[in-house]
């Protein structure tokens, strides 16, 4: 099939292009980008003197921990705000590999038990999306905690030295599958546990295959954050090849504040001469899952644990006294496993509902009723600071939420908007940090990059909406309207296969 795009101005391309080119597609490939007003084809779509860009690509993802990417294929809120890509299997949990054929590392997010995880390797995984086709273009990182937890059992504890060995293998044999790395979540319970000899063993793997590290860092609190920081930022520098490392949402929250400008330093200083970046969240809200609330003390072990300690009448009394402090109107449920009815849900109003009067003890009564499998989020991001994060070259922008959230239905648009309120500079800049420098983190060849030769990714956006999407070479939303699903399984590059 042939598709000609009229009348757009190139942004993302690998040169300056006149306004008003032409973009000609062949098959799933750019064929020309100029002005052709003789050419014929298939399809013709007029852009009318909108922006044509690279596809954005989103770099976090959680379609796959809240098992999106499975019960609803279309993944059309990607399409509407025009993102092609998503990559999965970040902050240390992934579908693939599975060594026993069992989603248990992602229970505290979705109901594994719905779904058939008939595939063991992660080249099985993403080759199943060539059955049942995807909205979108996915691909995924290996999850270190979703292998551990598989090794291991749900039990957090140290490895021995011939369980690391035996990771190491099933990592690197997870890169030559398909998988562009590997992502760590050392904020969780065995991410908690794991030695840095571990986590440094595992990431030296992805490192001597040129792929991505991720790290969601051991701690977001204020009083620990620098330390976590730097422990990451010190792993990287210890890395012989100097890998792409991205640290998940480094968000700006109001507790951070006064300690903010100095995690930016860190940041900074450590992109001089590395390549170190980071991603954030366009919005206000900061996304968790609920026992992120209780005191540090109770959340050791595996949720299953957490939630039988919490059965006990004298260890659920300590527990009320110090769950964190909240605002109930600021307090948003987004996922809430086994009761979706409160989803969407203020804490407030489901205080009202059950007329429960103390938010610490609405809490313990969430956590409880879904054996705390809940996912929330709080309005504690500051907005100033989020803005300042916005323009920093060191970010980069990803949804990284689940539905109800905000971020999830609009997180490219809004950053975008605001770019383009800004200037063409500042957008064409806001561009680039969407598409082509997700694209070389990932190594991802072919896409990220409006160019000739290259796979026909393109968004199509002009005054703060999306307008059309082109995914694979195919018309994927027009308008307002959803086509079909054009998207592909993506694996590293050096299989040759994106």
């Amino acid at each position: 099939m042939t598709l000609l795009i009229r009348n757009v101005k190139v942004l993302g391309g690998l040169r300056e292009y006149p306004d008003f080119s032409d973009i000609f597609i062949v098959g799933d490939k750019i064929s020309a980008i100029g002005s052709f007003p003789q050419k014929k084809a298939d399809v013709v779509f007029d852009g009318q003197g909108a922006y044509l860009t690279p596809g954005f690509i989103d770099l976090g993802t959680t379609s796959d921990h809240y098992l999106d990417i499975l019960e609803d294929p279309a993944q059309s809120h990607y399409l509407k705000q025009g993102v092609t890509t998503a990559i999965g299997g970040n902050c240390g949990f992934s579908m693939a590999p599975l060594l026993y054929g069992r989603l248990d590392s992602l229970r505290k997010w979705g109901d594994v038990g719905r779904i058939n995880s008939n595939w063991r390797t992660t080249k099985e995984f993403l080759n199943g999306f060539n059955k049942f086709k995807l909205g979108v273009n996915f691909g995924t990182l290996t999850g270190h905690i979703t292998v551990r937890e598989d090794l291991i059992g749900a039990t957090p504890r140290e490895l021995s030295v011939n369980e690391l060995n035996v990771f190491k293998k099933i990592l690197r044999d997870a890169m030559h599958d398909g998988s562009f790395g590997v992502s760590f979540g050392l904020e969780y319970s065995h991410g908690k546990v794991a030695s840095y000899r571990e986590i440094k063993n595992l990431a030296t793997v992805a490192s001597e295959e040129k792929a991505l590290v991720g790290v969601h860092l051991r701690s977001h609190l204020s009083e620990e954050v620098e330390q976590a920081l730097e422990e990451a930022l010190g792993l990287q520098s210890e890395l012989k090849s100097d890998p792409n490392f991205l640290i998940y949402h480094l968000a700006p929250s109001k507790q951070l504040s006064r300690r903010y400008g100095k995690i930016l330093e860190l940041l900074e200083e450590a992109g001089k001469t590395r390549n170190v970046y980071a991603s954030v969240r366009p919005y206000s809200e900061n996304v968790m899952p609920i026992y992120f609330l209780l005191p540090e003390w109770a959340q050791s072990g595996s949720v299953e644990e957490m939630y039988g300690r919490m059965q006990d009448e004298w260890f659920a009394e300590r527990v009320k006294k110090g769950i964190r402090e909240v605002v109930p109107e600021k307090i948003k449920i987004l996922k809430a496993i086994g009761d979706n009815l409160v989803e969407g849900k203020t804490l407030k109003e489901f205080m009202v509902a059950r007329e429960i009067a103390d938010p610490s003890e609405a809490i313990f009564k969430l956590m409880m009723m879904t054996r705390l499998r809940v996912s929330i989020a709080d309005n504690e991001i500051s907005e100033e600071l989020l803005t300042k994060v916005m323009d920093n070259p060191r970010f980069l922008i990803s949804t990284h939420a689940p539905q109800n959230s905000e971020s999830y239905s609009s997180a490219f648009t809004k950053y975008l908007s605001r770019a383009e309120n800004l200037g063409l500079t500042e957008l064409s800049e806001a561009v680039s940090k969407i598409t082509s420098l997700p694209a070389k983190l990932l190594n991802l060849s072919g896409r990220g990059v409006v160019a000739e030769g290259n796979y026909a990714d393109l968004t199509i956006y002009r005054n703060g909406r999306v307008k059309g999407v082109i995914l694979n070479g195919n018309i994927a939303f027009n308008d307002g309207e959803i086509g079909e699903n054009f998207g592909r399984p993506l694996f590293r590059s050096f299989h040759g296969r994106n």
